[in-house]
């Protein structure tokens, strides 16, 4: 994020979604809303580093004629010619829009055979793909980088396939709807000097004893949670947050997050 001037740090604006009228309202000075530093371009390989890229499909598959269906689909990893890379972006090769709803994405220790790759799967041969790698959905990349962070891919990293779980709707229940999304990495053998990992500090899926009130226009789920960071020998370690996402169904229409640092003020992530 940008750091943002006095003036746009100090800004109350309305309330999300409510209107209102405000009479002595006097339009700043564009300079005095200009950031005071500029963050870095996102997801970009730095000159010297080698680029590469794979893409992987879903082949070919039949999406059912009901209104919402989760499957797992098994993909490789083509490359492995180093023991470990860095994933500089990795992102959705959308071919059914409107179809295709969110993925979420673990890694494989082991590769799928080949009459696999790109098939859909079952719950017990995807049980080995436990590690996170990343998920998308509408408006959002799989994952995101700056310069100086990678996401570790590869042998050493445990990651040489994937399972995608994939959610598609199909609201009209219509026939013949097929899938040939797919993933694109850009990744590089050239190391960073950081790597990536991502956690989750909020999720509900299915929760009988949370209840929205009826006739309310609107309702908030608040939690909070306390992150305590080690290196990989156990010792205290440094945490930079480099992004954030949020996903939704139904009658979730919209998230915001704060973080705070020990000892330090709270920053509204948006």
């Amino acid at each position: 994020y940008d750091i943002p001037s006095d003036y746009m740090l100090n800004f109350s604006a309305t309330h999300p979604g409510v209107s209102n009228t405000v009479s002595d309202y006097v339009r700043p000075e564009c300079s005095t809303t200009a950031p005071k530093k500029k963050t870095e371009k996102m997801n970009l390989f730095n000159s010297w580093e080698e680029q590469r890229t794979a893409e992987m499909f879903i082949d070919n598959y039949s999406i059912p004629a009901v209104r919402t269906t989760y499957v797992d689909i098994a993909m490789n990893f083509p490359d492995d010619s180093e023991d470990v890379f860095h994933v500089v972006l990795a992102e959705t090769i959308l071919r059914n829009k409107k179809n295709l709803h969110h993925y979420v994405i673990t890694g494989c220790s082991e590769r799928w055979p080949e009459d696999k790759v790109g098939k859909a799967v079952t719950r017990f041969e995807a049980m080995g793909c436990d590690k996170s790698f990343g998920g998308w959905a509408p408006g959002k990349a799989i994952i995101e980088t700056p310069s100086w962070l990678g996401r570790p891919l590869g042998k050493a990293a445990g990651i040489l396939a994937f399972v995608v779980n994939v959610h598609y709707d199909n609201p009209d229940e219509e026939i013949g709807r097929v899938s040939n999304d797919g993933i694109r990495i850009f990744y590089t053998p050239t190391l960073r000097p950081d790597t990536l990992s991502a956690l989750s500090v909020t999720q509900v899926s299915t929760n009988l004893a949370m209840v929205i009130p009826p006739r309310k226009e609107r309702f908030f789920l608040t939690r909070s949670c306390t992150i305590n960071v080690t290196d990989p020998d156990g010792q205290p370690g440094v945490f930079n947050l480099a992004s954030m996402g949020y996903h939704a169904h139904l009658l979730g229409v919209e998230m915001w997050s704060e973080y705070t640092p020990a000892g330090g003020s709270s920053m509204d992530l948006g």
